[in-house]
């Protein structure tokens, strides 16, 4: 078994050297940071409806707020002298760039406690972060924040095919990369700290951490089961195992770790597994169908304070609320490419605000919803 290994000892592992110098050239050359206030609403003001889930007459309980798509989110704080800016580059034969920094293919993605937001971008091979905060170097929060992309160059780690990202150990971050088969645990400035799992792992996709007991689970989809590391990258336990049975699993995918459970997507079997800490399964939930509230093939999974959990359903591109009894509350459109539409979505998660997140895979978008009254 291969435990995590600091920077020095990384030349030692080939298969995942050669994959992430791969990533790297795939990546290209890293852009500077985009500076700017946060934006979430990028409709035109005189499009800006109000959107609301249920529609009327039933009370509202979800309110669109915008989405996550790359350097659109940031508007700059001071507006540059335009007349000047476009002389100065017409005769330098610089325009301005058509092509703005975009995500392609989001699949997953967290909110830390100072409200920085990381998405796993499998298109790209990168992790885009969306900081609402001012830099090191800014003087004051007028300056905005800023959109920085870790890709592979000026000293970050590359990715070859990254799929989900969770916030683990001493603030680092972990994210799973199915391309390189293992797990890369990375620093907030993208730089990596060590990296386990090679010749354990076969395809890694879904992370959940148990703070707590300061454990990382690892979804296998290839070999069908959970696998547990500690702090130091070592294997200490696996949960679930292939099979349809009630115990076990079939192509697991993304996870979530509540109150001392695993909620597992387990997205061939079409349900929800849910496991305690000693790894047994303690219920399921999710049946195969056609009507809203089934599970065809269910991918992201995450649960919020107010008590609600959350599947994104990719096959008909629903994102499905349940309560903590796990009785279907409401969903949220099908597939699309509207404002309140998907097309293949992937992962879900939520933050302090009582925000949803969708990773709206093939819109190439993160969509944001605001739960707005948690009773009933």
């Amino acid at each position: 078994m291969l435990v995590s290994m600091p920077i020095s000892n990384f030349l030692s592992s080939g298969r995942l050297v050669m994959a992430l110098m791969f990533a790297a050239v795939l990546a290209g050359c890293a852009s500077p940071a985009i500076r700017g206030q946060l934006s979430y609403d990028l409709r035109p003001q005189n499009e800006r409806t109000d959107l609301v889930w249920p529609q009327p007459p039933d009370p509202p309980r979800y309110r669109y707020i915008g989405e996550l798509v790359g350097e659109p989110n940031f508007v700059p704080v001071e507006k540059k002298d335009v007349t000047v800016a476009s002389a100065v580059n017409w005769l330098a034969g610089i325009f301005e760039d058509p092509d703005p920094l975009m995500m392609l293919r989001p699949q997953h993605g967290l909110v830390s406690d100072d409200g920085r937001i990381y998405v796993v971008d499998a298109g790209r091979s990168a992790v885009f972060v969306f900081d609402p905060n001012p830099p090191a170097d800014g003087k004051s929060n007028k300056e905005g924040g800023q959109l920085i992309v870790w890709n592979g160059r000026e000293g970050q780690v590359g990715f070859n095919a990254p799929v989900a990202i969770a916030e683990v150990w001493d603030g680092d971050l972990a994210v799973s990369d199915a391309g390189a088969a293992a797990v890369l645990r990375i620093n907030r400035n993208g730089v990596m700290v060590s990296h386990f799992g090679e010749d354990i792992l076969k395809r890694p996709t879904g992370l959940a951490f148990d703070k707590r007991r300061g454990l990382l689970y690892v979804a296998d989809t290839a070999a069908n089961d959970i696998k547990v590391y500690d702090n130091g990258g070592r294997l200490v336990d696996t949960v679930g195992g292939p099979g349809e049975d009630i115990r076990s699993l079939n192509a697991p995918t993304h996870m979530a770790f509540v109150d001392d459970h695993l909620y597992v997507s387990d997205t061939l079997n079409s349900r929800i597994q849910i496991f305690d800490e000693a790894g047994q399964r303690v219920r399921g939930f999710g049946e195969r169908g056609i009507t809203v509230g089934n599970m065809a093939r269910p991918k992201g999974v995450a649960a919020d304070g107010a008590g609600i959990l959350y599947v994104v359903e990719s096959y008909f591109g629903h994102l499905l609320a349940y309560n903590d009894k796990y009785e279907f509350l409401m969903g949220i459109n099908g597939t699309g490419a509207k404002n309140d539409a998907f097309s293949l979505p992937s992962g879900v998660w939520t933050d302090k605000q009582r925000r949803v997140y969708v990773a709206d895979m093939f819109n190439g978008r993160i969509v944001v919803f605001q739960l707005l009254d948690a009773k009933d």
